[in-house]
């Protein structure tokens, strides 16, 4: 979802505005860094009002509109909020959802939409259990019980992390490689990442004997080897990171967590990308950092 902006008169006059009907969160950025005021609507309900006390929490937050705070009067910042009627005539639709475990291969998504500049919630998963943060059945969403999930702003679900970034790069085009090819080398990246490197660690998460451990941990070396051969820039397919990096990315941290040997060019790579405001957004989100 786009983010747009609008003057405070705009928003005090909300309900005739139709273009403004799908939005779920409106901003105030007030001068005073300690003094946001955050508008919001459920999928179903009212707008509420309120004030945020701490601009960090907007992290957190998917913002589909900000206003600027030069449309921001001092009345506005003294006074009690007042309640913004609900658009009248309006199509509800329902917000973009990731569905991520904290370091699984959801991290990869969960980067991409944020350098995508894509609005979406996030929403936190219990693997074991098959629940979320909020006590839903995760299998309804997802019956594989695996993440990632993506619920779009249409409803309809997507899964299997090669497909969601695909889409995320098709949403952004600067998130794949140029060219005739583009979007075929950068499926052709995504697969080796996904059926070569990352199922590879799965000795590393089920509990795998130590000689499962080391021979799996060979042929990880191998394939990260195979990739840093053949790594020519920056980043797997140039000066600007795609999201197959974001892929490469999480298997490279899991690497070290496990301690599985990475090529030095391919630590560089991993370090360049962990100093991304998307990645570190990311990470910040699912408690990484």
């Amino acid at each position: 979802m786009s983010r747009s902006t609008a003057s405070h008169d705009q928003l005090v006059k909300l309900a005739e505005y139709r273009a403004l009907a799908k939005l779920r969160e409106i901003v105030f950025v007030d001068p005073q860094p300690e003094r946001v005021r955050r508008l919001a609507r459920p999928p179903q309900g009212a707008w509420s009002d309120q004030w945020l006390h701490d601009g960090a929490d907007l992290i957190h937050a998917s913002l589909d509109l900000v206003i600027p705070s030069a449309d921001i009067v001092a009345a506005d910042r003294d006074a009690d909020p007042s309640p913004v009627p609900d658009v009248v005539g309006s199509e509800e639709t329902t917000a973009m959802k990731l569905y991520y475990s904290p370091g699984a291969c959801s991290l990869a998504s969960h980067v991409a939409l944020h350098e995508a500049g894509l609005g979406f919630e996030h929403v936190r998963v219990d693997l074991k259990a098959h629940t979320t943060e909020r006590g839903d059945d995760f299998t309804a969403i997802n019956p594989k019980g695996y993440v990632p999930a993506l619920i779009l702003d249409t409803g309809e679900v997507l899964t299997e992390n090669v497909a969601l970034l695909d889409w995320i790069a098709q949403q952004s085009p600067s998130l794949r490689p140029e060219g005739a090819l583009g979007r075929t080398r950068l499926l052709e990246l995504l697969a080796f990442i996904s059926t070569e490197i990352h199922k590879s660690f799965k000795p590393f998460f089920a509990g795998g004997s130590d000689e499962d451990k080391r021979k799996a941990g060979e042929q990880i070396g191998r394939r990260f080897g195979y990739l840093a051969e053949r790594l020519e820039d920056d980043f797997l397919t140039g000066a600007q990171p795609s999201v197959a990096d974001f892929y490469l990315l999480v298997v490279l941290l899991w690497a070290a967590k496990f301690g599985v040997e990475a090529p030095a060019s391919l630590v560089a790579l991993r370090d360049r990308l962990r100093a991304l405001e998307s990645v570190q957004k990311a990470m910040r989100h699912e408690g990484l950092i």
